[in-house]
């Protein structure tokens, strides 16, 4: 019996397509801001919001009260400008911020 040939593939390849196939993507968006939160908008601000998730290239944010929610309305350019400069792989055109729900 004749054997065929094994064949290998590039192992970003075969990465690429699991996150594909798997609907990862968006996971990794988020993941990848959450890790640097604290570089985008500062160790204060990092305790008293949360990247939750991102749709197309909206980034949603949950804040624990509703000042520091007005005042993150006012730093959006900069934001993005920070999430510009340190994640040059995520896309994110537009924050939405909304009040976390009382436990």
């Amino acid at each position: 019996m004749e054997q065929k040939p094994k064949t290998f593939s590039a192992i970003g390849d075969i990465l690429g397509n699991t996150i594909g196939e798997l609907n990862l993507e968006k996971n990794i968006r988020v993941y990848t801001l959450w890790k640097n939160w604290d570089k985008i908008v500062g160790d204060y601000l990092k305790t008293k919001t949360h990247p939750d998730f991102v749709t197309g290239t909206t980034l949603h944010v949950s804040v624990d009260h509703h000042m520091i929610l007005q005042e993150l309305e006012f730093q959006k350019t900069k934001l993005l400008s920070k999430i510009k400069e340190i994640e040059k792989s995520v896309v994110i055109e537009k924050i939405v911020f909304k009040l976390k729900k009382a436990d």
